[in-house]
């Protein structure tokens, strides 16, 4: 969990800092009857899964928490918690406060330390039947959602800012296994973004959820949504893209609109090229779009050339790639750019760090350059330091940084370990793959042929949505290779 200085200054006044694996609480020692709090309330858990507690101890001053990610904690703390579950045939807890759903039922679990007291409810399910049947999927900074056949979207991971979309907006919520977001819509589309995800319907219309602090969910106010809002425009739209702080979408008269970071209201960027947008990508700090041509075209922020069109000058607007190139995909990450040519060929630009860019090199690039091993891509997807694609047979590829297993290529030995890849490295999985994401953290996922989902990499907040997330000492939680999305929950 990250802690500012201005933070770790800040607990000579609150005491001991206590840091559970959902979260990043604070301990006074000085009067710890005073006030405690289990942040993870009204769970839902499928038999099986396990999930982590996270409690807050203090003398009534609010704590401040910077991560909902957690590191270990103050051992001494922790040891002088007490947890019980009401009824134990239908969970256990131990006294780490970690979890485990035995059977379908509804319990409370409770947590003690000297006279205070706090409860939070549990109903466990059974996992749903068949395995649900999944179109497509996105990653977040801390956290993935999926769309499934059904129209409905699922999330899982941390609510930090209410990402996962299920009505509430309190911090250190931990989902395990993906749940369904709280909505009537039928959606047909899925968009996530860093900290905030955006759904499309039938009619064209968008509703988005999650941190809004930018303006990211296309509303007047700045306040945070934990359920699908509206977004505050005339304009129907046949796709998304979700980013940082930004969200953009294709209209169906061919324009983009984007809202967020910058924007005081939804603004409009027509096409300089005849024929219109087809698709929009958002990254960090720059999106780029998809012209009817197939010409590329990126604006915002350029510090590494990611707007590929030979210059470190930011643009207000769309700006030509240098590339003759013609593209059927784009995707915009973290200070760099890749998209797939309609020869199925990859090509990125921008920062080059830990060999994102896949050529071959870490070097940083303002222009085009072609993806390493002569293979031939149907998709890509960017994160902020690693990249996955797709080939046209369906084997997923990463590059890029690997310190956590995020190319889910096996290679789990530390000592033999590199941490990154240079050119496209196989993903060890024998199934053939029809989309990919990669996370601007340090996870990754895929949607199998079968309609299965899969992730690896870290699983340090439930990211996997493995239907457990866990912490040993410092070794944080990691699958180096493809491993099955739980069942979702009933909803």
């Amino acid at each position: 969990c990250f802690m500012p200085a201005d933070f770790v200054r800040a607990t000579a006044v609150w005491g001991i800092v206590l840091l559970l694996s959902a979260g990043c609480s604070i301990l006074d020692r000085s009067n710890d009857a005073d006030r405690l709090a289990i942040h993870n309330k009204n769970l839902t858990l499928v038999t099986g899964d396990t999930s982590t507690l996270a409690v807050v101890l203090g003398n009534g001053v609010p704590p401040v928490s910077t991560s909902s990610s957690g590191f270990g904690g103050n051992l001494e703390a922790i040891k002088r918690i007490q947890w019980r579950i009401r009824d134990t045939s239908v969970a256990t807890v131990d006294a780490r406060g970690v979890m485990t759903a035995t059977r379908a039922g509804v319990t409370y679990a409770f947590a003690s330390i000297d006279e205070a007291v706090d409860s939070t409810r549990l109903a466990v399910v059974a996992p749903s039947a068949p395995h649900p049947e999944f179109i497509s999927i996105g990653a977040g900074l801390s956290h993935a959602c999926a769309l499934v056949a059904s129209g409905a979207i699922h999330c899982w991971g941390s609510n930090y800012l209410g990402e996962l979309g299920q009505g509430t907006t309190e911090r250190f919520v931990l989902t395990v296994s993906p749940t369904a977001v709280s909505a009537q819509q039928f959606f047909v589309l899925l968009a996530v973004g860093y900290y905030h995800n955006c759904g499309l319907t039938s009619e064209g219309f968008a509703y988005c959820w999650g941190e809004n602090v930018y303006g990211q969910l296309g509303q007047s106010s700045p306040t945070r949504s934990g359920s699908p809002i509206r977004v505050e425009t005339p304009h129907r739209f046949v796709s998304l893209s979700a980013g940082a702080h930004r969200t953009c979408g294709v209209t169906t008269s061919k324009t983009v609109v984007c809202w967020g970071q910058g924007l005081s209201a939804p603004v409009e960027f027509s096409a300089q090229i005849e024929g219109g947008y087809v698709a929009v990508s958002v990254g960090s700090e720059h999106q780029c779009a998809l012209a009817v041509s197939g010409r590329a075209s990126c604006w915002g922020g350029n510090a590494y050339g990611e707007l590929g069109n030979g210059s470190t000058v930011p643009a207000t607007a769309p700006t030509n790639i240098a590339s003759t190139e013609l593209f059927a995909s784009v995707s915009a990450g973290g200070n760099y750019t890749c998209a797939v040519t309609t020869r199925s060929e990859a090509f990125c630009w921008g920062h080059g760090s830990n060999g994102k860019l896949g050529n071959g090199s870490a070097n940083t690039t303002s222009v085009p350059t072609r993806v390493a091993g002569n293979l031939s891509f149907r998709e890509l997807d960017t994160g902020s330091n690693h990249t996955c694609a797709r080939t046209t047979s369906g084997t997923a590829y990463c590059w890029g940084a690997d310190a956590l297993e995020e190319l889910g290529n096996g290679e789990n030995i530390p000592d033999q370990k590199e941490y990154l890849s240079l050119i496209p490295s196989a993903v060890q999985s024998a199934r053939q793959f029809d989309h990919i994401v990669a996370s601007p953290d340090d996870f990754s996922c895929g949607i199998t042929a079968a309609r299965q989902a899969f992730c690896w990499g870290t699983n340090r907040i439930g990211t996997l949505g493995i239907g457990s997330v866990s912490r040993n000492g410092n070794t944080i939680s990691v699958r180096a290779f493809p491993v099955p999305v739980a069942k979702f929950l009933h909803r």
